[in-house]
This record gives structure tokens, sequence and C-alpha cells, in this order.
């Protein structure tokens, strides 16, 4: 065997390889500025979004007229209400705050044979409130407005509120509670069961006041991922009509933005091709590794996932010349760009299942000559089709 340096510099009758050089393309370079701009979501315009899930009557119109001083828009989301567990409310509530760019979801829960409790999740500090109320939907117009009360005052300790209207501290009246008191609250029996608190007035005595616990939210999101896929890659540029690849990646996704932008780095590999032509025989294989940007639309449950990545083809061409036996082998690492397109669903809160479709372009054209034959040539485009299985990580 010999390696692409000295068959440059051996005799004419070894192993010559030759790249034929083709321009790059211009949707690349498209494709690169559009990666370099600056991924998620319009925090301003979210901050001044309240999102009601399920809406009791009256409390829609109560809200809106609560929080119209602070030129805040109240938006209606359809139910169904989130769970009364709080690890699971608040990846609903945060999946929410995400597809409907709000700074803040609020929803009554009433379970059957439980009492009443106003929640409140902010999107910022991604911390949920719970109030117990003393009465259950529906409300009357006095319950309504002090519904609505309770929720202005809760949304003075966000950044919902205007900087002026903001209360310092994590709550309205009372300090942030120490990690005991706030664990028998994060549980759902508890949460569901809470006895209603005495109200301050006949008039407004559908809500607590305003000494309720203020719960921190134990966050479900996984800041890294692990990756791991199985493919089916055609063409091939061989007899073979698709080449088998397995892969593993890890991915880091920023708490900032909610798990909506994410970056990895992943390897993929598969089992050598056979490669025949009148005067070669040999095998061939390839390697990739690649680094990419990618975003994720969609709901907590099912998900979009788009990924851009700039990779390296490190592949090996090995045989032997027919006639002569003359063995020969050539390395390379060939730029590429590949471009995939991941729909998921979350199974459980770690695991998430999908398809992997990809696109994989080669930034060059790759074809192995021997003595003016083509033994080789490796197509310019490409498809990667199989299923991808990503575990959250803590």
């Amino acid at each position: 065997m010999h390696d692409s340096s000295s068959n440059a510099c051996a005799s004419t009758d070894a192993t010559r390889v030759r790249r034929a050089p083709a321009p790059v393309r211009l949707w690349v370079l498209f494709a690169l500025v559009v990666l370099a701009l600056p991924f998620g979501r319009d925090v301003v315009a979210a901050e001044n979004r309240v999102a009601l899930v399920d809406p009791a009557p009256g409390v829609l119109d109560a809200i809106a007229v609560a929080l119209s001083p602070w030129g805040l828009r109240v938006i209606p989301v359809a139910g169904p209400i989130p769970s009364t567990d709080v690890g699971t409310a608040t990846a609903a509530a945060r999946a929410l705050a995400r597809d409907r760019n709000a700074g803040a979801i609020v929803w009554i829960a009433s379970p059957p044979g439980a009492g009443a409790s106003l929640w409140l999740y902010d999107a910022q500090s991604e911390q949920m409130m719970v109030r117990p109320l003393s009465q259950a939907p529906p409300f009357d117009d006095a319950a309504a407005a002090a519904v609505a009360l309770t929720v202005k005052t809760l949304l003075r300790s966000t950044s919902v509120a205007p900087v002026k209207e903001r209360a310092t501290g994590p709550g309205p009246s009372s300090p942030a509670p120490s990690d005991s008191t706030v664990a028998p609250a994060a549980s759902a029996s508890t949460s569901a069961s809470a006895a209603p608190l005495p109200s301050t007035s006949g008039d407004a005595g559908a809500l607590a006041p305003a000494t309720a616990p203020y719960v921190p939210t134990p966050t479900s999101r996984h800041t890294w991922r692990v990756d791991a896929v199985a493919l089916a890659h055609l063409p091939t540029g061989t007899d073979a009509l698709v080449a088998p690849r397995a892969g593993l990646g890890v991915s880091w996704w920023p708490g900032v933005w909610s798990e909506s932008v994410g970056f990895g780095i992943d390897a993929r590999a598969g089992t050598s091709l056979d490669v025949e032509s009148p005067t070669f025989t040999g095998s061939f294989s390839d390697t990739v590794v690649g680094a990419s940007a990618r975003a994720r639309l969609g709901y907590e449950r099912l998900s979009l996932e788009l990924a851009v990545e700039p990779a390296l083809h490190v592949t090996s061409l090995s045989g032997a010349e027919i006639g002569s036996g003359r063995g020969s082998s050539i390395q390379r690492a060939d730029p590429a760009f590949d471009v995939g397109l991941i729909p998921q669903v979350a199974v459980g809160d770690r695991l998430r299942l999908g398809l992997f479709l990809g696109l994989d372009a080669l930034l060059r054209t790759q074809r192995y000559v021997l003595d003016g034959d083509v033994v080789l040539s490796l197509p310019a485009l490409a498809f990667d089709l199989g299923a991808i299985a990503s575990l959250g990580l803590d």
C-alpha cells in the first residue's frame, strides 16, 4: 500500500488520484450568513404579554382592565389547564411562554376534591408562584376583580411589570422561603390540597392574602444532551445503493433561550464499501465530524429541530490495481456543509425520539482516477435518512 504522497512521486504506472475543483456554491455562503444572525425571541415584546390559560368567565376581562394602566396585553390560551405538579406545570408553562411569546402565564387550577389555586409563571426568572383560593370558579364580578388584583400583585415581583411598579424581593410582602418550606409546596398533593386561607374582605373573598407561599420553580430543562443516530446514506457513488451509518454527538442548549437554540458536535461513520472498476478493486470508508448550530420550534412534547453544520469528511480509499496487483491507498479530508431536519417527540422528561432527514453537500467534487480510469466519483449532494434518540443530562 502507498499513501497519497508516495503516489504523487511514483512512476506513471502507480495509482494517481486527482481532484476536480468546483466553485463554492452561493447558497452555502447564504446559509453561513443566515447562521451568523442572532437567534432568540423578542424579549421586549414577550414582557408586554400575559397569557391566561382557559380563563373562567369574567376573569379575562377583569385582568385585562386591571393591567391596562401598565400597557400589558392579556391574551387567552385554550386549555387544558396544566398539572398541579410544579415540575410538570413549569414545563407546560415554559412551552406556552415560548410558543405565545408571553412574559407570564396565568391559570386557575381547580382539581376535583381539592381547593382551587392561582398559578403564575414568570418566563424570565423561570419561577412559579402559587396562591390558594378560598373560592373555586365560577366567580362573580367581585371575586373576578379580586383575582385580577392578586395577579397584578404577583406581577409586581416580575419583569413584566413596569419598572416603577415592581416590588423588591421575591414576593409581594414576604421573603422567599427556605428550601424546607418550598419542598412541601412543590408536590402535587400539597399544592392541590392546600387549605384555603381566610379572605380580607367579604367582597374580595376569592383569594388568599399576600402571605401565601412563593414557590421557586424546579427546572426540568436539560442544558446538555447526548444524541445517537442510525442513518442510511445515499447515493454512495459505488454499486451499493445505501451506506449504513451510525453517529454520536453532544449538544449544548443555553438556558437563556429555553432550549430553542443549541450548539453541538458530532461524528458519524459506517461500514466500508466495495469499490470495483475495470482497473481497480478495493474499499472506501468515510467518517464525518462536524459542529452544528440548531434551532428548535414547537411545543414541549412535539418539536421540529433544524441543524446546520460545517463538516469534514475524512475518507480512505485502499485496494489494488487489477493485473499488476500493486496496492495503493489515499486519504482525504473533504469539507462539506450539512443541513438536518429533525421532527421529534418527547418521551418522558429526558428522552426525545425522532426522524433525521439530512442533506450532505460536498464543497469540492471528489473523483479518484487511476491511469485515466475513474475509480470512484462521489456525488456532490447526498441524503441521510434515519432515526435519532436524544437524552437530556442534568
